[in-house]
């Protein structure tokens, strides 16, 4: 009995702890997708100064969720996410439209990858 207490107990603390991993993930992935697209409305408006300075608030994001998230996750995604910050800082400082969208809805989608991988679901478990 006292065995089956303590396996409990760990499983509890188990499912405990990814759940807040996963609402932790979920948060702050929220907060860099929501910027994402706020860049893109900007690029899409014209607004090519007010575009960088949001993609310089979205890597001051990123480097603070980065930290925290290279715990909790495969370093090739985060370096993945890394990598296509760089390509839309630059794509937007030349001020090239169709590339600059594009890396930003790359990095959306990868960003929002790494909630959907991490999430409970069947798909994720089998």
């Amino acid at each position: 009995m006292k065995k089956f207490i303590i396996s409990l107990i760990a499983l509890l603390a188990i499912i405990v702890s990814s759940s807040m991993t996963v609402r932790y993930i979920h948060s702050s992935s929220s907060k860099i997708v929501e910027s994402i697209e706020y860049a893109s409305s900007l690029i899409n408006n014209g607004k090519w100064i007010e575009a960088k300075s949001a993609i310089d608030d979205i890597n001051s994001k990123w480097d603070d969720t980065e930290k925290s998230w290279a715990l909790l996750t495969d370093h090739i995604e985060i370096d993945n996410i890394e990598v296509s910050m760089l390509k839309s800082k630059e794509y937007i400082r030349t001020k090239n439209l169709p590339l600059s969208l594009s890396e930003l809805e790359n990095l959306k989608f990868m960003i929002e990858h790494i909630y959907e991988k991490e999430k409970f679901n069947l798909k994720n478990i089998f």
